[in-house]
């Protein structure tokens, strides 16, 4: 139960609260009243002037803390309405992440290392998203970029202690801020994902089981079945497993245009496919393009070419659809023909994305909207 006596120490450096919500002012307030220097950012702040502002916050007392309470502020009756997703994109992934890339480049400035910590307010559901309902999805992608967050710090000589405290959609806000607060000061429990709805506190945790021994359910195998990843990788394999199991009729759907059986690289020879290749690399750089780029589109219709045969090879139930998935007009036509095609969507397997590695300070704003896209 929330509420019982737990080991704290005193608490040294400023705090930063992001969120403009009624949880941030009350734990700016508590924060105040425990001795802790507060620094909140003007409402009317600007994503391209963050993290100067944060860079340029004073020294003394080192901010050594963050609480992120953004996802409070993308809470929306219809959360999967399209005329809502750009503002609360804005809100919720956008802003805390550019500011967190500011802290981090803070700490950096200043080498603060010691004692650091980064608190999330989420309220999916006071379940960390594990319920059947989870009535603010975004906290999600709150929960998931601190937990990346915290390995990297830690890699880089700046452990933080993390924690993402999820509560219900009705929980008052007083409850909220005692809980956060009480989760930020204790020291008794490492653990990350905290679901504290119904005023009980339980925490994830990773317990070996037998897959054998694992809940099953029952597949709605009439319908479409619906793929994204592009025939490839992972993905792929998903296909096969669940075709060759279920005999599902599958759509797949990639960025990349459907493969073509003339392809000039068809069923090449090894010294063919080297003779292809010189003369890609010769023209990208003609038209002083990437030669990898252009070689790397080559690689991946080979990829979804043999993947799709083998698949039809075994029999399997196989369509591939050429579209965007970070395209909503585009993805509402491909889905509406999928429906024509197999009748009504009965599973959905999400295996697209777009991730290319950077420090998490030097994430260029430009890719993460591809991965946000992508999801």
């Amino acid at each position: 139960p929330i509420g019982q006596s737990v080991p704290t120490r005193p608490v040294d450096g400023a705090a930063l609260i992001l969120g403009v919500n009624e949880a941030a002012q009350r734990l700016a307030g508590q924060l105040l009243e425990r001795g802790v220097a507060v620094h909140q950012l003007a409402p009317d702040l600007g994503i391209d002037e963050l993290q100067s502002v944060i860079v340029g916050l004073p020294h003394a007392p080192p901010v050594k803390h963050v609480f992120v309470t953004s996802a409070l502020d993308a809470i929306c009756e219809a959360p999967m309405d399209l005329a809502n997703w750009e503002s609360q994109k804005r809100v919720a992934i956008e802003t805390p992440f550019v500011a967190l890339q500011g802290w981090v480049k803070y700490l950096q400035q200043h080498d603060v290392r010691d004692d650091l910590s980064v608190i999330a307010v989420t309220k999916m559901g006071g379940e960390c998203g594990l319920g059947d309902a989870v009535h603010a999805p975004l906290g999600g992608w709150i929960a998931g970029t601190l937990k990346s967050l915290r390995v990297e710090l830690k890699r880089n000589g700046r452990p933080a202690r993390t924690k993402v405290c999820d509560f219900g959609l009705r929980d008052a806000t007083s409850r909220i801020v005692e809980a956060t607060l009480s989760e930020w000061e204790r020291r008794d429990d490492d653990s990350v994902e905290m679901a504290l709805g119904d005023n009980r506190r339980r925490v994830i945790r990773v317990v070996q089981q037998p897959v054998d021994q694992l809940p099953t359910q029952q597949i709605h195998t009439d319908g479409a079945w619906v793929i994204t990843g592009g025939a490839r990788g992972i993905t792929a394999e998903v296909a096969v497993a669940l075709g060759k199991r279920h005999h599902l009729a599958m759509h797949l759907i990639g960025r990349s245009p459907a493969p073509q059986a003339d392809a000039p690289w068809r069923n090449c020879t090894e010294e063919q496919m080297k003779t292809i290749k010189r003369s890609i690399v010769r023209q990208a750089i003609a038209d002083r393009q990437s030669p990898e780029k252009q070689w790397e589109r080559v690689k991946t219709d080979i990829e979804i070419f043999n993947n799709l045969q083998r698949m039809r090879d075994l029999g399997l139930n196989v369509t591939y659809h050429s579209c965007d998935v970070a395209d909503f007009g585009a993805v509402n036509h491909t889905l509406a023909l999928i429906r024509r095609q197999s009748g009504p969507i009965a599973g959905v397997v999400h295996g697209a994305g777009y991730a290319r590695t950077s420090r998490f300070e030097m994430q260029k704003r430009e890719e993460l909207a591809k991965t946000i896209g992508a999801k």
